[in-house]
């Protein structure tokens, strides 16, 4: 290629925007460029078994969980999804504003060894401690694609600010007996969800607390219910209880889900996040004029005096 055909084609883009009804065309560049600009840069955490619960749950941020195990000689495939990773963490410094990224070695971790197949790089999509989306061993073959996921989690994350910060024991679990549990699957307006559990049975008593730190995050919208089979022997018969803990999510009497087996917070916290979808909270009257949130006020007369005494 000669000199003066290189020089054409570097000055081509130039000259175009020059042309007649390029302004827009220049525009958007000017936008797409002050954009990328003004992205801060991309952050990526190696982070702790512990510090895992914490960062997942992050308010107003799409956390990208990085799960890896890339220690000895590195195989074929290991380098093909480390190849991949590296593609996919570039698309999401194009995401920084709102995209955190944790890196954590999955053979170490207790809380992902259920999910992680050794020698393979996984990505996990959290929202406030909810899963929103597994991009992980070859679901995402093309770059496009997790650009999707990130662009439409993303828009998310701007359209809509963090949720105010759950109150502890604001939405407790509530025991109960078997009669009540018709009543209690049947709410149009509630998620319930109804956990089969024994005080002699321990993951059942390691799932409790995770069952009441995640439904505090959805007050208005679910409500759990605990059902001791030592004392529900009939019921749990009659829905197949085999193994505890079992629990089971109803909406307007209609299972919509179910799980046996301990779970962590974030597992849990996701499927509240999927069988609450189009539910809302009831809204609290507004208090009424002249009250004061703790009872009703009347405005006191000119010649009011206190009842037993008389005005001089």
């Amino acid at each position: 290629m000669n000199r003066s055909r290189v020089l054409f084609l570097i000055l081509l883009p130039a000259m175009l925007l020059a042309l007649p009804g390029c302004d827009a065309a220049k525009k958007a560049l000017g936008r797409a460029a002050s954009t990328k600009a003004a992205l801060p840069p991309l952050e990526v955490k190696d982070i702790t078994e512990e510090e895992f619960p914490a960062f997942i749950r992050q308010k107003g941020r799409l956390n990208l969980m990085l799960v890896y195990d890339l220690n000895g000689p590195e195989t074929a495939a290991q380098t093909k999804e480390r190849l991949a990773a590296e593609e996919f963490l570039k698309v999401a410094r194009d995401f920084s504003d709102v995209v955190s990224v944790g890196r954590i070695d999955g053979r170490l971790s207790k809380t992902l060894a259920t999910s992680y197949t050794p020698g393979t790089i996984r990505f996990e999509l959290f929202r406030e401690g909810s899963r929103v989306d597994d991009c992980s061993d070859g679901k995402l073959i093309m770059t496009s694609e997790f650009r999707s996921i990130l662009a439409r989690e993303a828009e998310v994350i701007r359209k809509n600010p963090p949720a105010a910060p759950a109150i502890p024991g604001s939405n407790p679990p509530r025991e109960l007996a078997e009669k009540e549990f018709d009543s209690f699957t049947k709410d149009p307006n509630k998620l319930s969800v109804v956990v089969f559990h024994a005080n002699w049975c321990g993951p059942c008593q390691k799932l409790k607390p995770v069952m009441a730190e995640v439904a505090d995050s959805f007050p208005g919208v679910s409500e759990v219910g605990r059902f001791n089979v030592d004392n529900c022997r009939n019921l749990a018969g009659r829905l197949g209880v085999s193994s505890i803990p079992d629990v089971r999510f109803y909406r307007d009497g209609k299972e919509v889900g179910r799980f046996t087996g301990y779970r962590p917070d974030y597992a849990v916290r996701t499927l509240f996040q999927q069988h609450t979808v189009g539910l809302k909270a009831p809204v609290a009257p507004a208090p009424s004029k002249g009250s004061s949130g703790g009872g009703s006020m009347t405005r006191m007369t000119k010649d009011w005096v206190p009842p037993g005494m008389e005005k001089r």
